[in-house]
């Protein structure tokens, strides 16, 4: 598992809008970066499927072509097969994601 990527929903989310806040040049590392891993097939998922459910509510209903909602139907589509089972903290997080700023 080491080279797996685990990609938080709002690179998805600055993917599908070139316009966002976020700027031009984050958009373009964003697509970038959904583009080469799902190239590389290398997304963790975990087993409860928590994630995409996220990604399902932020960017899963965008029809048009957007790298973000097609990197969330990519993911979907079960050609992951990487799954990592992780522990709900009680505060909403998750014990193997630190609470960290720096994040």
């Amino acid at each position: 598992m080491i080279g797996d990527s685990v990609v938080d929903t709002n690179v998805l989310i600055v993917a599908n809008d070139p316009a966002h806040r976020a700027g031009c040049e984050c958009h373009g590392e964003c697509v970038e970066a959904l583009l080469a891993i799902r190239d590389r097939k290398s997304l963790l998922l975990d087993s409860e499927w928590r994630i995409l459910g996220e990604y399902a509510r932020k960017v899963g209903t965008v029809r048009e072509p957007r790298v973000g909602s097609e990197f969330f139907r990519w993911a979907a589509s079960g050609s992951i097969d990487a799954n990592v089972r992780i522990t709900a903290d009680g505060d909403g997080g998750f014990a193997e994601f630190p609470d960290d700023p720096r994040l």
